[in-house]
C-alpha cells in the first residue's frame, strides 16, 4: 500500500464512488469502499470487512486487530457528502487499511522465525484465518514486509509494546484543569499530555500509516480538484 501505483488505483476507485455517490445506498456504499480497499492488499490477505460504527466524534476510523476489521466513523457518512469529507474519508481508510497490512506483515515476519499459525493467533490475537494466511505466506527475508513486520511488531507486542501503551494511556486522559489542585499541575500535564502526542505520531506503525493516508488524501484533492 505505500507504493505509489497502490495509492494510484485506490484514488481511482475512490473517485469512481465519489462520483455514484449519491446513486448508490448506504449498503452499496459500504460495499463500494469495502472492495476499494480490499483491492489495496496484498492476493494472500484474506477479505477484510467495513464496518460504519458510531466512534468518538475525534475518532474517524479504527481497525481491531481481534477481528481484523475496519470501523469507519458514521460522522463521514451523515448529511451531505461533501468533497472535503470525501478527501477525509479516503485519507481515514487508506490509514486504517495500512494498519491492516501492517500487523498482517508483522504476522508474516513471526511466520518467518518459525511461529506456528496458533503461536501467530494467541500472541497477536488475530483470527484464526488470518494466523494462517501469515503462516502460509511468510516474509522473505529483508523484504519490505519484513522490515515493517518486524517494526510493528516490537511496537504493538515486544520491548516496545510498554512504551506504547503508557503513550495510550496518557493519551486517553485529557486533562481537565477541575481535576487538579493547581494550575501549575494542570499546566504540567498538559505539557506531559502534548509531548505524548508527539510521541504517538512518531510510533513506527502510525508515521507510517498517517504517511499512506496522507498520500491518498494529496492524490484525492488533487483527482477532485485537477485544476488546482
Amino acid at each position: 500500500m505505500a507504493k505509489l501505483s497502490k495509492v494510484s488505483a485506490f484514488v481511482s476507485a475512490m473517485q469512481e464512488i465519489h462520483k455514484n455517490w449519491d446513486k448508490l445506498s448506504v449498503d452499496d456504499r459500504q460495499q463500494s469502499l469495502q472492495n476499494a480497499i480490499n483491492n489495496s492488499f496484498p492476493e494472500e490477505l484474506p477479505e477484510v470487512e467495513l464496518n460504519i460504527s458510531d466512534l468518538d466524534v475525534h475518532t474517524m476510523g479504527q481497525m481491531d486487530p481481534s477481528t481484523f476489521s475496519i470501523d469507519v466513523n458514521k460522522n463521514l457518512f451523515e448529511g451531505t457528502m461533501t468533497d472535503e469529507k470525501f478527501i477525509k474519508l479516503s485519507n481515514t481508510l487508506y490509514h486504517e487499511g495500512r494498519h491492516i497490512e501492517q500487523f498482517f506483515s508483522a504476522a508474516q515476519w513471526k511466520a518467518s522465525q518459525g511461529d506456528t499459525p496458533e503461536d501467530i493467533q494467541v500472541e497477536m490475537g488475530l483470527p484464526e484465518s488470518i494466523a494462517n494466511a501469515a503462516a502460509n505466506n511468510p516474509a522473505p527475508s529483508n523484504s519490505p514486509e519484513s522490515h515493517m513486520g518486524e517494526s510493528v511488531f516490537h511496537s504493538v507486542y515486544g520491548d516496545r509494546s510498554e512504551y506504547r501503551n503508557d503513550v495510550y494511556e496518557t493519551l486517553d486522559n485529557t486533562p481537565q484543569i477541575e481535576d487538579f489542585d493547581s494550575k501549575e499541575e494542570f499546566n504540567a500535564a498538559v505539557e506531559l499530555y502534548d509531548i505524548s502526542i508527539d510521541q504517538y505520531y512518531a510510533l513506527p506503525e502510525e508515521t507510517d500509516a498517517f504517511s499512506s493516508g496522507d498520500e491518498a488524501e494529496r492524490k484525492m484533492k488533487k483527482a477532485l480538484s485537477p485544476s488546482k
